[in-house]
């Protein structure tokens, strides 16, 4: 059986290969937590439902009609449903641990994360 290997960065990349590598676990340790499985089912969930749907389109319909004055109230609707609650929790917990990892990272760099990677970030 042949396996193919991708490689741990891009061709070119200042990136050497155990900053890749440990880049990758890192990766894999999120895409395992359970805030990120969490996450992905929530976004499953609310993609699979109808009223979601249904709500989703009736938006951009008011959105594409001249004098439509529903959106809001149809807004409200679709972010009280429950499937949309728990989608909400989910992307804000899996928000903090991507905070926290931003954090760990900072802290054991001794610089700022974030704000070097984030041109919108710098002072």
């Amino acid at each position: 059986m042949d396996t193919t290997f991708l490689p741990l960065r891009p061709s070119g990349s200042p990136v050497d290969d155990r900053i890749a590598l440990a880049v990758r676990r890192l990766a894999e340790s999120l895409t395992a937590s359970p805030e990120y499985q969490a996450f992905v089912q929530a976004a499953q969930a609310v993609s699979r439902d109808a009223e979601v749907t249904r709500l989703i389109q009736a938006i951009r319909g008011c959105r594409a009609s001249f004098g439509c004055n529903d959106v809001g109230v149809l807004q409200s609707e679709l972010q009280s449903l429950p499937v949309m609650l728990a989608y909400e929790q989910a992307a804000a917990a899996l928000s903090g641990l991507c905070a926290e990892v931003d954090r760990a990272i900072a802290s054991a760099a001794g610089i700022e994360f974030l704000a070097n990677v984030r041109p919108d970030k710098h002072t």
